[in-house]
């Protein structure tokens, strides 16, 4: 990680780490804006190309599985080349993906040009662009994670309403090639991304290409939550517009359903970037609980014949969702550590992806079988609830781990009271915090 370490650690959670900030949030409007706003040209290209819905629903599901599964790939170039030059690279890439759709003449093209390609150069953005924040802020990582990501609700809000209002001004052809101009502020935000230096990787440099994360199991019960999750959350931002059409709402008021996630989703990322950011509080329950939650407004969807009522269990969703690109930061470096995050955080999106991949294509089939979408909203909430019960072990790993570090720091204290700390100031400020709440009378010698 060599071009990471070129500024000064006076950088980390103040002066520069704000641009950064600014260009995550950014960021993550421009590209999730775009790969979760795909339930809206669904219903464009079903009218469009008159193909079966589980053959169109992979045009959308390949651009955020694309997005996600390439993971891995911008890890080790993210940990090679540093978030400059893999954000860049990533900003041509999805550009010429969005450009090349607009000549797609079937849907086969676009699977290659709107799926693929767009979804590759998403996915190129997406790692360093949540790394950097996690290098630049330290003591408000969970905080700064929270803003940052906050900007996926900003582009859910503003995209799907910019991409009808430019199909019904001229065509959907035309609004992917004002979309993929657009597209190219990517390059600008990675520009603006400098190289920071660490304590945590002045100790230890990540490797470019590290396994170790799945020797731990907490890790893999991490990867099953995320594919179970994926899996429903890609089947109601594909099919969500789709549906209401079909229950009698106009395309425009369909659009904005997606919209309403965007800024509930907002909402929520903000909201729990504030809970996350207090210590007393268990990001890993918080989590599970949210999870659950969002896969109960699932199986009540289908319930929800009036525009109203569906407005509501949309915004419930984005609400609760808004814990997953929050306080799965802060869940990732403490199972992880931050030296093996981008690494961590790259094998993760594979799983992420191939929920995404088939969560959308199942929940099309389900209609063509059924000729509605009752059963795919209802799969798609057993799929969120079963993600919860998958971070029981997590939760329980680190509980366990936690009175393990109470009992070693106790032990560490000598017959005066004292303890010698070592290893960077972010582990020696919680240890810290947590010899005085055992006995605050007794000095402590650092070291």
């Amino acid at each position: 990680m060599g071009k990471l370490m070129t500024k000064r650690c006076s950088d980390v959670d103040g002066g520069w780490a704000w641009v950064v900030l600014a260009s995550s949030f950014v960021l993550h409007a421009l590209t999730y804006g775009m790969a979760w706003s795909t339930g809206v040209y669904n219903t464009i290209f079903l009218h469009e190309f008159r193909e079966t819905k589980l053959l169109t629903a992979w045009v959308g599901s390949l651009t955020t599985a694309v997005m996600y599964g390439i993971g891995p790939i911008a890890s080790m170039l993210t940990n090679k080349y540093g978030c400059r030059v893999v954000i860049i690279l990533g900003g041509i890439i999805s550009f010429l993906g969005l450009f090349g759709s607009n000549f797609s003449p079937n849907i086969y093209v676009l699977f290659v040009t709107f799926g693929i390609i767009t979804g590759a150069g998403y996915g190129l953005v997406f790692i360093p662009a949540i790394t950097a924040v996690s290098l630049y802020f330290d003591k408000r990582r969970t905080l700064a994670a929270g803003i940052a990501a906050s900007g996926v609700g900003v582009g859910n809000f503003l995209f799907p309403a910019m991409i009808r209002w430019l199909n019904n001004m001229y065509n959907w052809r035309a609004s992917i090639l004002v979309l993929s101009a657009l597209n190219l502020n990517i390059i600008v935000c990675g520009l603006l991304i400098r190289p920071v230096s660490t304590f945590d990787f002045s100790k230890e440099k990540p490797k470019v290409l590290d396994v170790t994360p799945f020797k731990k199991k907490g890790y893999w019960m991490l990867s099953v939550n995320n594919f179970l999750f994926c899996c429903g959350i890609s089947a109601i931002y594909i099919h969500i517009s789709a549906y209401a059409e079909g229950i009698g709402i106009d395309e425009d008021r369909s659009a904005l359903l997606i919209s309403a996630m965007g800024v509930s989703n907002l909402l929520g990322r903000l909201l729990y970037g504030v809970v996350g950011h207090y210590k007393r509080l268990n990001n890993m329950v918080i989590y599970t609980v949210s999870f659950a939650l969002a896969g109960v407004t699932f199986f009540i969807i289908p319930s929800m014949t009036s525009y109203i009522g569906l407005m509501i269990m949309v915004v419930l969703f984005g609400l609760f969702s808004g814990c997953f690109g929050t306080l799965l930061v802060s869940i990732l470096v403490e199972i992880l550590g931050l030296h093996r995050f981008a690494n961590g955080y790259g094998c993760l999106l594979l799983f992420e992806a191939a929920g995404q991949m088939l969560g959308g294509p199942i929940a099309g089939a389900m209609f063509d079988l059924t000729g509605d979408y009752s059963m795919a909203f209802y799969i798609g909430g057993l799929f969120c609830l079963l993600s919860s019960i998958a971070m029981i072990y997590p939760i329980i790993e680190s509980r366990s781990s936690s009175k393990a570090k109470d009992t070693e720091i106790t032990q560490s204290m000598d017959r005066h009271g004292s303890l010698i700390l070592v290893n960077g100031s972010h582990e020696k400020s919680q240890v810290v915090n947590k010899v005085d709440s055992i006995n605050s009378g007794n000095p402590l010698l650092t070291a």
